[in-house]
Parts: C-alpha cells; structure tokens; sequence
C-alpha cells in the first residue's frame, strides 16, 4: 500500500472548538479550514460583514468567489496603468480580514520562468552544503550552517540589483559598494561577516533603500493606527508599492532579494531529505522561525491578484483588522469579534467568520478513518522529536519513516548531495518497519521539508520535484518484490 494522501481534514484546535460551539450557542456561522474548492460560496449573505481569518492564497481564492463570482468587475484605472478599479454588483459581502501578519502574501514577480535569469546563487549551493558535511561528523543545525548561506545569497542579490538599477541608493559610487561587499560575503570569518555588512550599509546605502529581511515579512510591525480607515490606506499603499515591484520584475531589489529565498528553499528540501538536520534545530529553527517568515514572501499569488486586493479596499469592499488580531465570541451580544492590539478602533463584530486556510497537516490531528485505524492497530505513529532543551520530545506533524529509507546520520561524511531518493516505508509503534506500507507527500513533513510545494517544471527531480523522484524509489521497490 502506498499512502499518497495529501490534505487531509482534521480536529480543530482548542480556539477554533470554542469558536464552534459559540456559533451553535448564538445561531452563528464559522467555517473551519478547508479547501476553497469544497465550499459552498453562495452561502455567503450579501451586503452583511464576514470575517475572514489568513491571507494566504486560500484568501484569494475567497476573494475571488466573493466579488467578481457575484458579478463585481475589475477594469484598468486609465489615470494608473498598474492599477485596477473594481465596480461592485451590490452582492458583496463586507470583508473584514485578519492575520498575524495583518497583510498578505507578497505578490510573485513577473518572470519569463519560475526562477529569475539574472539570480545569482552563489553561497547557498548543494557544493557548499556538500562542504560543511564533509568537514564534521555533526549533524547540521539550521541557524548555524544553513541560514547564514541563505542570507549571504539573499544580501548578494538584493544590493547588486539595487547598485545596477538604482545608484543614486548610495553615498559611493555604486560599483565600489558592490565589491566592498563581495569581498566581505567571500571572507571566510564566521559569524563576523553579518556585523560588517550591517556597518557597511549603515554607512553607504541611503535610509529607507536597505535591505531589512524582517520588515520583508512584516512590514507593519510595532507600528500603531488610529483607526481601520487609517490602517486601510497603509495596506493599500503596501499594496500597490508591491505591485510595482511585481512588475518590475528583475530590476526590483526587494523582489531579487525574495526570488533568492525563494530558489533557496529547492536547495533546501534536498538538503533536509538527504543529510537532515538535528530535530531541536528543525522544530526550533525550521519550522517555527524560518518557515513562517518564507512562507509569506516566496508562496505569494500573482501580481493580479494583489492588483484586485488594492482594488477592492479603495472600492471599500474589503477592511483589515491589523496584525495578530484575536477573533473570539461575545456571548452577551451574541456575535464574533474581532480586534488587533495595533489598531485603536472598534473591534469588528460579525455573524459570519470564515477561516481562509486549508486543515493542517498533523497525523496526529487528522481525521482520516483510514490513518485513525492505523493509528489504532500500531501500524503507524507520529515521530517524535528532541527539543532544545531535552527534557520532552514533540511529536512531528508526520508519520515515522524507516530508517533504511535515509542516510545513516553517523556516516554523512560520506553522503554525496543531490543523488537520494528513498522508499520511505511506516514504522509502527513497536519499532516495528512495515515494509508493505509506503508514504509519499505531506505525510512525510517529519523527514522532509517543504512538502506542500508544488513540483517545478524543468527541475531535476532531486531539487524540485523531490516527490516524483520519491515515487520512482515506492515504484521500483514494488516491483522489485
């Protein structure tokens, strides 16, 4: 058997229950996560306010059955040409949307292919990964080994773009900015390298043009508004200032220095499928810190869609609640509300809240009878993690996969990059390998890294289509036997 299940529904979370059961106290609506594809739009009520909680690409989707799905069109702005105007049917709903964040995915740039032409990977390589392994037996650790790489690629691009298209960035001659920082980001120093960049810049690129990878992800943060109206005419001017960088394609630093993070996350899955990295790094580094901060900048939707987004919130079909807003029930005014901490206003109240994200991958959560019965019959589990302090492990989103199917990790001196593909098989809660029973895709985020990332046409099978490779091993050891 060859479990290949992709999403899965699964129990909600303790917040997401109490939102449940508040609806069906007060007569409310509250859709828990799901797929776009799966819900059922016309529900909707016209002309009433719905929360809408992530803004992600489910989002758009949403926005999309929401607005032009009932009959709303988008047309140029003749005064704008990157600009649409949106001109409402009058059956819209009124969209109120929160993340933690408190915006959405940035817009993907306009390039002939998937990747840049003009990037320049040049630090966060499969040879130099192939380096580090080669020097120590140690198994790798995200923020020590990989993310400085990843950083170095993303500065790199970042500023030779900005030195070719914009030199008046800089209080020297732009030329002369680019070698100096070559010349750091080659050095061989440690850690040092970030504390000379940092100075470098601070004394040669004009305030306001430097790259700041924080701001990137969440550019409104620790920052206060009056109120919705005022906190709608930043996003709006975040909007369009995207847009313009989405069209800009190669020739923006911002966009260069996401398509960097972006080619860095191919490089990456193979790295963590072959050689992985310790768990304490992986549950501490990977997947808390670096994966949500990716997520938002290199996932994002096509240009058109942020281009609609802007659209819609001049034509006031669309409001933001702000950063980390907390959406909960108000049992004494029977509705949900809806409010961030960074925007001084009245919390948002509405009959209708709607989750734009699809159910999380967690074995452990799901609700598949068939994973359910397995886990029952110990045929699978869960594989648990050590954290940074060792004192309980955690148990990873994804089954526990045989051994066989990886790389010994005390023998990584001798792993050669960018030639593994593996027949993942189930281990069962004895320890015992099932080898009858193969796993493929998301459940396999306990060893693989990325896995909900579509494959990449023309890209070897190892970098960017690492499960089509995976199918290869499940198929060939089928056969074999």
């Amino acid at each position: 058997m060859v479990l290949a299940l992709g999403h899965l529904d699964a129990h909600l979370r303790p917040g997401q229950k109490e939102l449940v059961d508040g609806a069906a106290e007060h007569g409310l609506t509250y859709w828990p996560p799901t797929v776009p594809a799966d819900a059922w739009w016309s529900e909707v009520p016209e002309q009433e306010t719905v929360l809408v909680r992530g803004m992600g690409l489910n989002f758009c989707d949403a926005l999309a059955q929401l607005t032009e799905g009932r009959g709303g069109t988008f047309e140029p702005d003749t005064n704008n040409p990157e600009r649409l105007i949106y001109r409402p049917s009058g059956q819209e709903p009124h969209i109120v949307a929160g993340s933690r964040r408190g915006t959405p995915y940035r817009a993907k740039p306009q390039l002939e292919g998937y990747y840049a032409h003009t990037l320049e990977t040049r630090f966060f390589t499969l040879e130099a990964v192939q380096e580090l392994l080669d020097a120590s037996a140690e198994q790798l650790s995200f923020e020590r080994d990989l993310w400085p790489l990843i950083r170095k690629d993303a500065n790199w691009n970042y500023y030779r773009v900005l030195a070719r298209t914009s030199p008046d960035a800089f209080t020297q001659p732009a030329g002369e900015f680019v070698r100096k920082l070559d010349a750091i980001l080659l050095d061989d120093d440690g850690a040092r390298w970030a504390q000379r960049v940092e100075a470098l810049v601070s004394a040669s690129v004009v305030p306001g043009r430097q790259l700041q990878q924080e701001r990137l992800a969440r550019p409104f943060e620790d920052i206060n508004f009056g109120s919705h109206d005022e906190y709608a005419a930043a996003v709006v001017h975040y909007l369009d200032r995207d847009v313009h960088g989405s069209l800009q394609g190669e020739d923006d630093p911002v966009k260069m220095a996401i398509a960097s993070l972006n080619a860095a996350r191919t490089v990456l899955k193979c790295v963590l499928a072959e050689a992985g990295i310790s768990d304490s790094s992986w549950v501490n580094e990977l997947r808390r810190d670096f994966e949500p901060f990716v997520e938002g900048l290199a996932s994002g939707p096509p240009v058109l869609r942020i281009q609609q987004l802007a659209a819609l919130t001049r034509a006031g079909v669309v409001r933001f609640l702000g950063p980390e807003p907390r959406f909960v029930v108000d049992r004494n005014e029977g509705c949900f509300v809806a409010a961030s901490p960074w925007v001084s206003d009245a919390p948002v109240r509405a009959r209708w809240l709607i989750e734009a994200m699809s159910p999380t991958n967690d074995v452990h959560r799901n609700i598949s009878p068939l994973l359910s019965n397995m886990h029952e019959r110990g045929l699978v589990r869960g594989k648990l993690m050590e954290t940074r302090d060792g004192a309980s492990p955690v148990t990873s989103t994804g089954l526990d996969v045989s051994a066989s199917a990886r790389r010994d990790d005390t023998a990584l001196g001798g792993l050669k990059l960018g030639t593994g593909a593996f027949a993942y098989r189930v281990v069962g809660q004895k320890d015992a390998v099932e080898p009858g029973i193969f796993v493929l895709g998301l459940q396999l985020s306990s060893v693989q890294w990325g896995v909900s990332i579509a494959a990449e046409a023309e890209s070897p099978a190892h970098l960017g289509a690492r499960t089509i490779a995976d199918a290869d091993q499940v198929a060939q050891a089928i056969l074999a036997e």
